[in-house]
């Protein structure tokens, strides 16, 4: 049986890679793309895009997709193809002085721009390692609220009452628009409204202390295991990790099968409930036939 790869080995393989020279670093965008091969290979419902199921996963496709570290691709229970473009930045702030913020909002100004934007179920969102009370309490309010709301009117309406809304919501929305305008994008209400709606912040607290994903993730890793075979949802969790960032590192792609034989034929891991993804039974013997004590018939 093949050893399972050591957080050291991860790391020394992309040195030279797009992923490890990309702003995330290459162990945070490799967690979040190993999160959305996870769920992939467990046929749930991918973050970001619910009521779906993963087809296959893109990673560092820039010559393609305007946010291009994850790349998503799902269909609906109608078979319907939906898509969910992330890019992934361990800090962000939101502000007007933010230039990853500046950089984030172009390249949603460019996916906007596409004609399936508006003809498909197309989302955009930004992953990120470290939230905030304002990225909590306000800017995830108002991208809740513009998903509701069925009208920019309506949105901006409530936005602008200040009992309803606080000066950060208000702050976020403007901070929005303007990175719009310098994108050269248009950027009144209707155009901030469109946009916003399909825009979502994914916090990923993968390397914080106590951290919820990383065991969601390691308990999920359990269980697409066979039981015998439980104990190794932390190696197999690091394991997708490493397959990450090495098809991240060539701009790859994957799909559940491509996944499913490269851990089953190269890392020899059983899967539950599937006897091709177990390890087969010992071959036994057959006795002699003069060993064999036979009983007459009555």
């Amino acid at each position: 049986m093949s050893e399972m790869p050591q957080a050291s080995e991860i790391h020394s393989s992309v040195e030279a890679s797009p992923a490890a020279t990309g702003p995330a670093g290459p162990l945070f965008e490799g967690q979040v793309g190993a999160y959305y091969l996870l769920s992939m290979l467990a046929g749930g419902e991918p973050r970001g895009l619910p009521g779906t199921t993963v087809t296959g996963i893109e990673f560092q496709r820039a010559s393609e997709r305007p946010l291009d570290d994850v790349i998503v691709h799902a269909t609906d229970a109608q078979a319907n193809p939906a898509v969910l473009e992330v890019q992934v930045k361990r800090t962000i702030d939101f502000t007007a002085s933010d230039s990853v913020f500046r950089a984030l909002v172009a390249q949603v100004a460019r996916a906007a721009a596409k004609p399936e934007f508006d003809t498909q179920h197309y989302e955009l969102a930004v992953a990120t390692e470290r939230t905030s009370t304002k990225i909590e309490r306000s800017y995830q309010e108002v991208l809740s609220w513009v998903r509701e709301l069925g009208s920019a009117e309506t949105f901006f309406k409530r936005l602008n009452q200040k009992r309803l809304a606080n000066s950060d919501m208000r702050k976020f929305v403007e901070n929005f628009r303007a990175n719009l305008k310098l994108a050269g994008s248009p950027h009144d209400d209707a155009a901030v409204w469109r946009i916003l709606r399909r825009f979502q912040i994914l916090v990923f607290d993968f390397n914080q202390e106590g951290s919820a994903t990383e065991i969601l993730v390691r308990v999920r890793c359990g269980v697409l295991l066979a039981p015998e075979e439980a104990g190794k949802a932390g190696a197999f969790w690091q394991t997708l990790v490493g397959l990450t960032l090495e098809s991240a590192s060539k701009g790859g792609e994957k799909t559940r099968t491509q996944v499913r034989e490269t851990l089953v034929n190269e890392y020899h891991y059983g899967f539950a409930g599937e006897s091709s993804f177990t390890t087969p039974a010992p071959h036994f013997r057959k006795r002699p036939r003069a060993l064999c004590r036979i009983y007459p018939a009555r």
